[in-house]
């Protein structure tokens, strides 16, 4: 069966009216469950205040004009030995599970990195993100380098960064000394093993750092991405 053809929707989050808000927050109620204790009221409104202020969304259209997936992002930059870098704060993506291995994944990660490379004038970029394993391997594939807090070699810029993403965007839900975050859903995994030994090893690293992900912790994380690691993942995307 041929694949849809689906383009990029990039709006800023002021954009939007309130529709346009339930129409993403019911694509993720239909693609992951939210834990039963959680309001209904309280999800969506924990949902909304993430795209507050100067926040984006990347929707993925479909010809017909359905909603098949999005990505929330904020863009800030933050101070390295190398100089200062973009940082793209993100949450909520999701996609309709038979998408997973379209192009239109290569094409989201290049368009926001390239909209925050721009913007800050460097090729190097930053992704700052929390979540279960496929939110984590979805992104790492395009990525140079994987960072988590607990890793002992990471840099403390690199912390710092993380840590602002969970002090702004995740509250009383960010465990300071577990380095967690507890999540409004239940995880939905493909409980696939990963092909590549690359992947697997990340994925042992992820489990290692956040055993209890299955119970509905999810786990910080900083991807570094270059042009170089962008076109290598797109490759490895078309090699299926």
């Amino acid at each position: 069966m041929s694949r849809p053809r689906l383009r990029l929707d990039v709006v800023r989050a002021a954009e939007l009216d309130e529709g346009a808000f339930v129409e993403l927050w019911r694509l993720r109620g239909r693609l992951i469950d939210v834990q039963v204790s959680v309001e209904p009221a309280d999800d969506f409104a924990a949902f909304r205040s993430f795209f507050a202020g100067a926040g984006w969304v990347s929707r993925i259209v479909d010809e017909g004009g359905a909603l098949r997936g999005f990505l929330g992002w904020h863009l800030r930059g933050v101070e390295t030995p190398a100089g200062r870098r973009p940082v793209l704060d993100t949450d909520y993506f999701f996609i309709e599970p038979e998408l997973r291995g379209h192009s239109i994944m290569a094409r989201l990660c290049a368009d926001v990195c390239a909209r925050a490379a721009i913007a800050h004038r460097s090729a190097r970029v930053i992704l700052v993100g929390h979540g279960y394993p496929s939110s984590l391997l979805s992104g790492a594939r395009f990525a140079e380098r994987v960072v988590f807090l607990q890793d002992a070699d990471a840099a403390g810029w690199e912390r710092e960064a993380i840590f602002g993403f969970c002090e702004r965007f995740c509250g009383r839900s960010f465990d300071v000394g577990r380095c967690l975050v507890k999540m409004r859903t239940t995880p939905k995994e493909p409980g696939r093993t990963p092909k590549s030994p690359q992947t697997r090893a990340l994925l042992r690293r992820f489990e290692a750092h956040d055993p209890a992900w299955s119970e509905g912790w999810g786990l910080p994380y900083l991807l570094h991405y270059t042009p170089r690691s962008l076109a290598a993942g797109a490759w490895r995307m078309i090699r299926g």
